[in-house]
């Protein structure tokens, strides 16, 4: 037997045999579920929450004792005494008045008129977002010693 199917043997005997539930008792209810994620993985802890049937937990409180007893051995709240009339709110203050619309402005029309004759609207194009493009040749980029002619 090789040493390569040894250590195949050995991680399909590993893989076969689950490891023993350790004991649980002073976890908490995270480290719990975190140990049944590990081991099961979350699919097969969803499809076994599916598959139990939901069980009530009747614990010994005072509200699981009122709604089992019958109606008779409820005791009875008194009513509170009268509270005084609420105070009535400030009404509010009237809305302040609208401004009034500016003038026409006499020069729009001579405006729109020079606009509609000098600017050209166009759509915008590729060349338009040259920003976006790396600038090949910066003034920075200047050696002035790069160039082996240069004799000092």
């Amino acid at each position: 037997m090789s040493a390569a199917f040894g250590r195949r043997l050995k991680r399909a005997h590993k893989k076969a045999v689950p490891e023993p539930v350790p004991d649980m008792t002073g976890w908490t209810e995270m480290e719990r579920l975190t140990w049944e994620f590990k081991r099961y993985g979350l699919e097969e802890m969803i499809r076994r929450a599916y598959e139990e049937p939901y069980e009530e937990e009747d614990d010994d409180e005072p509200a699981a004792q009122v709604l089992s007893s019958p109606p008779e051995e409820i005791a009875v709240v008194p009513t509170p005494p009268e509270l005084p009339p609420p105070i009535p709110e400030p009404e509010p203050e009237a809305a302040p008045a609208p401004e009034p619309a500016p003038p026409p402005d006499p020069d729009a029309e001579r405006r729109q008129a020079w606009l509609d004759e000098h600017v050209w609207w166009r759509q915008r194009e590729a060349r338009d977002y040259a920003w976006d493009e790396p600038r090949t040749r910066r003034l920075d980029d200047y050696d002035p010693f790069e160039d082996d002619s240069f004799d000092c």
